[in-house]
């Protein structure tokens, strides 16, 4: 995982393999990796003005979708396990002003996607 987060630098377009790959993890490992999840997400931010393709623009849905994914695992989860899942809003305060920085600046785009 951190050789995967070494691809992301801020200011700096990730191959879209990278995005494809880290929207399977992020859902595929919800649970195990939390730190990786939000330190990801925060420098997504500093990408998202960058990317113009709809093809990225698909795959950097894929990770928020993945993040929202695991949110919502963390808050059905949290009463079948033996300890307390109390951070789960943590999520919650990463993914959505990312969603909303996200789709305030895409629907003023001229792409029909």
């Amino acid at each position: 995982m951190h050789e995967l987060q070494s691809h992301v630098d801020i200011m700096e377009l990730p191959p879209l393999s990278f995005l494809i790959t880290l929207g399977d993890l992020v859902s595929a490992y919800a649970l195990k990796s939390e730190p990786f999840l939000v330190l990801t997400l925060s420098k997504l931010r500093y990408v998202l003005p960058l990317v113009e393709t709809s093809q990225m623009k698909r795959a950097l849905c894929g990770v928020v979708q993945g993040f929202a994914h695991a949110a919502n695992m963390k808050f059905q989860v949290r009463d079948e396990v033996p300890f307390p899942i109390n951070r789960a809003a943590n999520y919650c305060f990463h993914v959505l002003p990312f969603f909303s920085l996200m789709s305030s600046s895409w629907l003023s785009s001229k792409d029909p996607e």
